[in-house]
């Protein structure tokens, strides 16, 4: 299928978290006597009611005293059949994959975001938003795919900034602190970004801009507080909200705290890392300067991965091959009596 013009394979993988029960084997027995053959697990053939190995509190037979001509005496078995066997945690997801970009060389790695919105008990038994992986180190001129997800159907309730029930994440590089780098909870001033290579040139500039904005709105600003399907500015958040805190966190114009719709999945692209160094970024959404913080570290070796070595020592080659090729052909037109004059001949030929 096409998507964006490009080539991608739609691909769906569903998770589930099964429970069942060593009790189901053979000799685990049906109402009618019958037993489940060669001691094999339940299957599909026990679907339903009126097949299912078991019940709700059942009634099993167990004995009778010695010589007794009695009825057979029962015992109930505390059984649950709501919770005995069943699946937890169904989930379902779509995901695409496309060609690796023309030219391209090198492992690519993702940097994705895991978690919910909420504290540690609201979110448990997820966690709180973090990055994943939370510590990446890679070599120069690898790639990484800036990608990750959030929600819009969180728990209202679920302590976090921005709308009520969304996720959202950014990627900011934060200042250094003084013998603690990383540790600070405000953003590293956004012309000095030297993570993408030559600080203040355009592609650093529009680079740390979709981080930081996630392609809010398509990086439209509103040229008023009545205009639609835009970013409002500051002043127009102030025009519209005043002192009304509550007014601007939830409103979906509100691109500084992330909550345009759409903005729920960001697709930050491939990018190669061209920079060696040691980069801490943080989600200015989520890192609440308290007890929940959304950070992580970036490394970049100077070392070349070995495919990039590879690809460098081959383009390397080549040029050293062209240029002893345009020597030598300089040379056979500059003497052609000469011996090499007649082997570019004999080339040629």
């Amino acid at each position: 299928m096409e998507k964006k013009n490009l080539k991608i394979a739609p691909c769906a993988v569903r998770i589930r978290y099964n429970i069942s029960s060593g009790d189901f084997r053979g000799g685990v027995e049906f109402e009618n006597g019958q037993g489940y053959a060669n001691g094999a697990f339940a299957d599909s053939s026990v679907n339903g009611k009126d097949k299912s190995p078991v019940t709700q509190d059942p009634y099993v037979e167990y004995g009778k005293p010695f010589g007794s001509t009695n009825d057979p005496w029962h015992l109930v078995l505390a059984m649950d059949t709501s919770q005995y066997a069943r699946t937890f945690e169904d989930r379902s997801f779509q995901f695409y994959i496309t060609h690796q970009p023309v030219g391209h060389y090198g492992p690519i790695y993702n940097l994705m975001v895991r978690g919910k919105r909420g504290n540690i008990v609201q979110t448990y038994p997820a966690v709180e938003f973090d990055f994943t992986p939370n510590d990446l180190s890679i070599n120069l001129n690898d790639w990484i795919h800036f990608q990750w997800t959030g929600c819009d159907t969180d728990p209202a309730g679920n302590d976090g900034e921005g709308r009520a029930g969304t996720g959202r994440s950014n990627f900011v590089l934060v200042k250094d602190g003084i013998g603690a780098p990383g540790r600070t909870n405000y953003p590293k001033p956004f012309e000095t970004a030297e993570i993408w290579g030559e600080t203040g040139s355009k592609t650093a500039q529009d680079l740390t801009f979709k981080m930081g904005y996630i392609n809010q709105y398509n990086g439209k600003q509103c040229v008023s507080n009545t205009e639609t399907d835009c970013c409002y500015t500051l002043a127009q958040l102030n025009a519209k909200h005043g002192n009304d805190n509550n007014g601007k966190q939830q409103d979906v114009q509100n691109c500084a705290v992330l909550n345009a719709n759409g903005a729920n999945y960001f697709d930050g692209g491939l990018v190669r890392m061209v920079k060696a160094g040691t980069y801490n970024y943080m989600s200015s959404r989520q890192n609440n300067f308290t007890n929940r913080s959304q950070k992580g570290t970036l490394t970049v070796s100077s070392a070349l991965s070995p495919v990039a070595l590879t690809a460098t020592i081959a383009g390397a080659a080549g040029f050293g091959a062209a240029a002893v090729i345009a020597g030598g052909s300089y040379y056979a037109s500059a003497h052609p009596d000469s011996s090499v004059a007649t082997c570019f001949a004999n080339v040629k030929a």
